[in-house]
């Protein structure tokens, strides 16, 4: 018996690089379908690959996309353990904590996820700020490299403690 199916495919309007759209066209003619089964096959197949991620963050740009989040469940956790402590404290300490992170910062060569999952120990990373810091000039380099330390070390034992690493 023949039955009418319908096709639950919806139409949707898509911007792409040019260069992308060149290049999938160029794989689609010589394959010989449609340029949007193509793009179907390609998010599809993406999709199906996708890495799968427990809420934990994986690499530093995770870190920095989540980083809002994540600053505010710091704030929580830091005014928690240190009572005393303030909101400008809370986010001088994040701060100093994901100096990493900064471009401006990228002579440093120090990857903060590396220090947070403990790829390069905070040991590691206080000596890297050191030499850093006097490359640069900065005033009294052993002891801001040790506070810059230790705030990371304050990150990455409430990033343990929420297991987001």
């Amino acid at each position: 018996m023949f039955i009418i199916q319908k096709n639950d495919a919806s139409s949707k309007t898509i911007r792409m690089p040019n260069a992308l759209i060149e290049q999938l066209e160029e794989i689609a003619a010589s394959e010989d379908i449609s340029f949007n089964q193509l793009v179907v096959q390609c998010c599809e197949y993406a999709l199906a690959n996708l890495p799968k991620n427990d809420g934990k963050i994986t690499c530093t740009e995770q870190f920095i996309s989540r980083k809002r989040q994540i600053k505010s469940a710091f704030e929580t956790y830091y005014l928690a353990e240190h009572p005393a402590a303030n909101k400008t404290t809370v986010m001088q300490v994040f701060a100093d904590a994901i100096y990493p992170t900064q471009r401006r910062h990228a002579a440093l060569g120090i990857d903060l996820y590396s220090v947070l999952s403990g790829k390069i120990s905070i040991d590691e990373y206080r000596s890297t700020l050191e030499s850093y810091f006097l490359k640069i000039n900065r005033n009294n380099p052993e002891s801001q490299a040790r506070n810059y330390a230790n705030c990371t070390k304050q990150l990455k034992a409430f990033m343990e403690q929420a297991d987001l690493i």
